[in-house]
């Protein structure tokens, strides 16, 4: 796979969005997406990580089958992996992806010495759909593990 940016993500966590920023920023450079932790591999990979409090409860809310507990196995799976590979990846925080783009953009150019263009923030699809479900408890006991992971990947995340 040639390609200049690999996002891997968990679902709701900003992935399209990024994807989007990106494709707007960097012209002319391919990006490949994927949930599947096989592609943490690559070069150039940037996984958005976002509070299980917020992404489960957002998937949770557009499925019809899925529940809070099978989601969150599937969190813990996922950002278990990533943190074996944290090291060798860009770890980015959805809110500084969300409130920060122009410094995000920023950084990657640093990381990959990729040129960029200011983009336009207002033409960018979030793909959010924030205040269409309600963010689980932090304290709910099902999520004791996705809490543990986000924040040991917290630590690693890029300082942009």
């Amino acid at each position: 796979m040639d390609t200049s940016f690999v996002i891997v993500s968990f679902p709701r966590s900003g992935s399209n969005y990024l994807h989007g920023l990106i494709t707007a920023s960097f012209l002319n450079k391919t990006i490949f997406s994927s949930h599947w932790v096989k592609y943490l591999q690559k070069n150039n990979v940037i996984v958005p990580i976002r509070h299980p409090s917020e992404s489960i409860a957002s998937w949770v809310s557009l499925s019809n089958s899925e529940t809070v507990e099978s989601v969150a196995a599937w969190y813990e799976r996922f950002y278990a992996e990533t943190l074996k590979n944290a090291d060798n990846i860009i770890i980015l925080d959805f809110n500084d992806l969300i409130n920060f783009p122009q410094k995000v953009i920023k950084y990657l150019s640093n990381k990959t010495n990729y040129l960029y263009v200011e983009p336009d923030i207002s033409t960018i699809n979030k793909n959010a759909n924030i205040g269409l479900y309600k963010p689980l408890d932090i304290n709910d006991v099902r999520l004791v593990k996705s809490i543990e992971l986000y924040n040991a990947l917290l630590k690693k995340k890029a300082m942009i």
